[in-house]
């Protein structure tokens, strides 16, 4: 009998350090607000978490066993929601990869990635797009003064994007690169600077896109004034309360930083702060990432309203 109950605790054993188990979490968790759409629509992400353990455990206990391997994979999912009232999600789709997704591009793509080995972009409707950039350039290797990868994806010029380093451009190193123009039909990258006469505005400004054969560009203005700079020339300016070292395009809106987690959005119409546009804040404190209206009301999204959708798991 001792030979018996000693032979079978040795088999579990071996069974429960050599066996592999994979399970998901049960919900899909809400992830940020990555971009403006219009007037009452916002994009947003989400992941659910794929684990996948091989050996080293037995009845919950961790084994130091070399052979033991324990995966965990976020697979990522882009959610289109109304933020003016509670609908269901207008849109979703998911993947089963990280997408990592960091902001908006055009009203309708946003982009991610680790962005030096790879670079993702997701348009609505369509699956993500992944590019390996090629890089090359004549300046220093990266976009900002920090050597992690961390720059800003915008549309330019002939349907190429604009790479452009988050850091404020004239704050930066004389060889540090301050923007790249990838073309995705080839993936090739050139990193450059704003060295011509022609450019040198560009280097004051905190975002730039290229939009109808124009370049609009923000700038601080002291502490508290954005101003709208199209070809150089200033088309407005608005005085805010907010951090505008993270001032930022989201495609036709503009997203400022306030403290305490809050953000809020302002709408430009023909290159001009939009008035009549009654703003919306985002709490992006990691536990409260809900709209809050001019009037105060709260549009909460929660993670089982984005788990109807599972079309890559």
């Amino acid at each position: 009998m001792k030979l018996y109950l000693y032979t079978t605790l040795v088999a579990l054993f071996l069974i429960s350090c050599s066996g592999t188990e994979e399970w998901w979490d049960s919900e899909r968790n809400v992830g940020w607000v990555v971009g403006i759409v219009n007037d009452s629509l916002a994009l947003r992400t989400s992941h659910r978490t794929f684990h996948s353990q091989t050996g080293g455990a037995m009845f919950g206990m961790i084994s130091a066993d070399a052979s033991e391997s324990y995966i965990v994979k976020n697979h990522g999912g882009l959610h289109l929601v109304n933020y003016r009232s509670k609908q269901p999600v207008v849109w979703s789709d998911t993947v089963n990869w990280e997408t990592n997704i960091i902001g908006q591009v055009t009203d309708s793509m946003v982009y991610g990635g680790d962005l030096w080995n790879e670079i993702v972009l997701w348009k609505i409707g369509e699956k993500p797009k992944k590019i390996k950039p090629k890089w090359s350039g004549n300046c220093a290797f990266r976009l900002r003064k920090s050597s992690i990868p961390d720059f800003r994806v915008r549309p330019w010029r002939d349907g190429k994007f604009l790479l452009l380093g988050k850091t404020p451009t004239n704050q930066l190193r004389a060889d540090t690169c301050q923007y790249a123009v990838l073309d995705t039909s080839t993936s090739e990258a050139v990193l450059s600077r704003f060295n011509s006469e022609e450019e040198a505005w560009l280097s004051e400004c905190l975002d730039i896109r290229y939009s109808n054969n124009q370049i609009i560009c923000l700038k601080a203005k002291g502490l508290y004034q954005i101003d709208i700079v199209v070809n150089a020339e200033l088309s407005d300016s608005k005085k805010i309360n907010g951090n505008l070292e993270f001032t930022e395009l989201w495609g036709n809106y503009i997203k400022v930083d306030e403290p305490s987690f809050t953000d809020f959005i302002l709408n430009l119409e023909n290159l001009k702060f939009n008035e009549n546009y009654s703003t919306i804040w985002i709490y992006t404190s990691p536990l409260n990432r809900y709209f809050v209206d001019s009037l105060g009301n709260e549009i909460w999204y929660t993670s089982e309203e984005f788990s109807h959708l599972e079309s890559n798991r």
